[in-house]
C-alpha cells in the first residue's frame, strides 16, 4: 500500500510533531523524517497572528513518512519565526523545496538538498553516483515487479554513500537490496542495484508509532 502524504507542524502546547493526514491529526510524535517535502505557509493567518496576538497552525510541511531515514551531516537547520514570512535557510533565504527534512524531538527541522539534489524522494537521484537514467518503460511493469513489503530505508554502510532497503521478499525471507537509484513512494517502486524494478509494500512503519499520543 503506497504511504500516503502527511502534513507536520509544530505542536507548541505538546511539545512534539503533530501528523495530519487528509485534514484529520491522526498523533503527536517526538520526531518524524518526510520525503519529497514541500514547506507550506498562509500569509493571511500570520499577519491575523500578528494583529490579534493569537496562536494558529499556518506553518507546515507536506511529504512522505520514511520510518528510519537518518539525518546526513549535510542536512541544514530551517527556521520559522512569525515576524517575517516563509520559511528560512541559515542564510535568511526563503525555502519551500526540498527532498528530505528530520523534524527533531528538540523542536528543530533540518532539511536535505533542493530538487534534482542528493536525496530524491520520487526521482532518479537518492544514490551518488549512479550510472543509470531511470525511464518510464522502465516503470511499465511494475506491478508484476518482486515485491518488498515490511521495509524500511538506511544507510548504505559498508556498500559506501547512499541508501539500501530491508524488508521481507515474496518468499518470507529478510533481505537488503543493493543501492536505490530512485523511488517513488506514493506509486510504490523503488529501482535498486542489481535487482533492478522493485514493487514497494507496506513500510515497517508508514507512521511511526514510538512516543504516538492521540
Amino acid at each position: 500500500m503506497p504511504t500516503p502524504s502527511a502534513d507536520v507542524y509544530r505542536n507548541l502546547t505538546r511539545k512534539a510533531w503533530s501528523i495530519r493526514i487528509a485534514g484529520r491529526v491522526v498523533g503527536h510524535v517526538p520526531a518524524i523524517a518526510l520525503a519529497g517535502v514541500t514547506l507550506r505557509t498562509s500569509e493571511a493567518s500570520r499577519l491575523r497572528c500578528l494583529r490579534l496576538g493569537i496562536r494558529d497552525v499556518h506553518a507546515w510541511a507536506r511529504g512522505v513518512p520514511v520510518p528510519g531515514l537518518p539525518r546526513p551531516a549535510e542536512a541544514v537547520r530551517i527556521r520559522y519565526r512569525l515576524d517575517r514570512p516563509g520559511f528560512r535557510d541559515p542564510e535568511g533565504r526563503p525555502v519551500s523545496e526540498w527532498n528530505a527534512c528530520w523534524f527533531e524531538a528538540d523542536g528543530s527541522a533540518w532539511c536535505l538538498a533542493g530538487p534534482g539534489e542528493r536525496l530524491g524522494a520520487g526521482g532518479t537521484d537518492m544514490a551518488r553516483p549512479y550510472d543509470r537514467k531511470i525511464l518510464s518503460s522502465d516503470l511499465a511493469h511494475v506491478s508484476r515487479a518482486g515485491l518488498l513489503d515490511d521495509w524500511a530505508l538506511q544507510r548504505a554502510g559498508r556498500r559506501g554513500d547512499g541508501y539500501v532497503l530491508v524488508g521481507t521478499d515474496e518468499q518470507g525471507r529478510v533481505r537488503e537490496t543493493g543501492q536505490v537509484q530512485g523511488w517513488d513512494i506514493q506509486a510504490g517502486w523503488a529501482w535498486v542495484t542489481g535487482t533492478g524494478l522493485l514493487r514497494l509494500g507496506t513500510p515497517r512503519s508508514a507512521i511511526p508509532s514510538t512516543g504516538v499520543t492521540l
